[in-house]
């Protein structure tokens, strides 16, 4: 008996892992199964996910098995209830499937969702400062995206409430370990207002063609501090009056 993978890594939550198990006699010999025959094999997973197994025309059994969790699997084919020699094999790398937005966060910490007191936080700021959200993407099962997972589209903008217009928003993906084991995928979305006003803040996931709006917020965009390099004075007509009470300063 053999177990024959069709591949050990590079699967994800987001697709079945699947492999053959092919009978063979004593003399190593393939010895195709029967409908029957198959009601006696037993495929165990670890961890723990759904199986299901099918006979092929070739009497081989084709096994797959969907994981909700990003781990390393192992499996063990039984017969009769007996473990098959040959029939054990681990290491079927599963990495966190695609980001899904009803479980992917906005956060201050890179660990827990932005909260009424972070939105306060956020709600005011000065022109020029640039500010930070992060974003921890998960895919549908809350597995938090690793290294290995394909990047997310995370998508920010920045909208003057009053004009209309958009201001500067770039987003950073940032490889960190968050538990002191793997390593994964944080987004920085960086903001920044030069000109004072109430703006808005979209933090979105792209989703196929779709966007999913993971938040938004209200910002108030205030002065910032003063900088006597960027400091200038500014004329209030174009000629100097004398004995009106006040000196107006010719274009300087």
């Amino acid at each position: 008996l053999a177990v024959s993978p069709n591949t050990e890594k590079g699967f994800s939550t987001a697709e079945n892992v699947a492999f053959e198990v092919v009978m063979k006699d004593t003399n190593n010999i393939v010895k195709p199964l029967t409908t029957a025959e198959l009601a006696n094999v037993r495929v165990s997973v670890v961890p723990s996910a759904v199986v299901t197994t099918a006979l092929t025309p070739d009497g081989t059994v084709a096994v797959e098995f969907t994981a909700q969790s990003a781990a390393d699997y192992s499996v063990q084919v039984f017969y009769n209830d007996v473990a098959i020699q040959g029939g054990a094999r681990s290491g079927f790398t599963v990495s966190a499937g695609p980001a899904a937005g009803v479980n992917t966060i906005v956060s201050l910490d890179a660990v827990n969702v932005i909260d009424s007191a972070g939105v306060a936080q956020i709600s005011t700021a000065l022109a020029g400062q640039v500010n930070t959200l992060k974003v921890v993407a998960k895919d549908a099962f809350g597995n938090i995206q690793d290294a290995s997972s394909a990047r997310a589209n995370i998508v920010a903008t920045l909208t003057n409430k009053a004009t209309g217009s958009t201001v500067g928003v770039t987003v950073n993906v940032k490889d960190l370990s968050l538990d002191g084991e793997g390593v994964y995928h944080v987004y920085d979305v960086e903001y920044t207002a030069k000109t004072a006003g109430t703006y808005t803040l979209t933090i979105s996931l792209g989703e196929g063609v779709a966007l999913t709006q993971l938040g938004l917020y209200d910002i108030d965009i205030t002065a910032g501090i003063f900088v006597a390099a960027k400091t200038t004075l500014v004329p209030i007509s174009t000629a100097a009056t004398i004995g009106s009470g006040h000196l107006c300063l010719r274009g300087l």
